[in-house]
């Protein structure tokens, strides 16, 4: 993970060596500080056009002010994509001027809380949309004595596919409802094994699970199959569930 850092009089890189590091290859690209529609991280429209990222594309977020002024002619998130290829697959940015009422500390700026919130799900695999939708939600509460937090809720946009995950993420195995398989055992104590297959919604995209079912009758001969109560499988494809 490398880490530029700017302060008034005391910045040790420029233009080229953020371009030479973006160019050597990254998958994302974080940043804090300020911004306009037309520049941003010392990179002009014109700069984000000559990155190549060694061919491949990266996620960028950024809480600068204005880079994602996209209803008003071309902004800079648009020129770092989808004008290049070789740029951003996907970003989160601001669309308007970002108020903060902390002074202090950069931690307690609404921007960065936002930021902070949005990364907490997206680093899980939470896909982009959701996760972004997600962290407005948990701050919506602060909304109402909070001015400049419902400003930062309203501006942050994402650009780019939002059903895109940044990681893989751990699907929870569905209950089962509604199978149309209904085996019938031969006789008391025999195991039967079938496979079902479940559809869920999991965030933004279907996924088909396939069910491996042992199922035993007991010595009384009454099948009980009740899928809300009974256990869960875990991982790996297949499950088995003892009834």
């Amino acid at each position: 993970m490398m880490s530029l850092n700017s302060m008034r009089g005391n910045q040790s890189w420029g233009t080229l060596d953020l371009m030479r590091e973006i160019n050597k290859g990254v998958n994302f690209l974080i940043h804090m500080g300020h911004g306009e529609e037309h520049e941003t991280m010392e990179l002009t429209e014109y700069d984000c056009l000559s990155l190549a990222n060694s061919g491949k594309p990266f996620f960028l977020s950024s809480e600068a002010c204005l880079t994602g002024k996209f209803d008003e002619d071309e902004c800079w998130a648009e020129y770092m994509s989808p004008k290049n290829p070789n740029g951003a697959f996907a970003l989160v940015v601001n669309s308007r001027l970002s108020p903060n009422l902390a002074n202090n500390s950069v931690n307690d700026f609404e921007c960065h809380r936002l930021s902070k919130k949005f990364w907490s799900y997206a680093k899980n695999g939470t896909p982009l949309g959701v996760a972004l939708i997600e962290a407005k939600h948990d701050l919506s509460r602060e909304v109402e004595g909070n001015i400049c937090m419902r400003a930062n809720l309203y501006m942050l946009n994402l650009l780019g596919d939002p059903t895109v995950s940044l990681a893989s993420a751990s699907h929870k195995p569905p209950l089962i409802k509604n199978m149309s398989v209904e085996p019938t055992p031969a006789r008391v104590d025999e195991i039967v094994y079938f496979n079902a297959t479940t559809q869920v919604f999991d965030g933004c995209t279907v996924v088909n699970w396939t069910w491996q079912i042992k199922l035993v009758i007991p010595s009384d001969g009454n099948l009980r199959w009740n899928p809300g109560v009974d256990p869960t499988p875990v991982p790996p494809s297949n499950y088995t569930v003892y009834l």
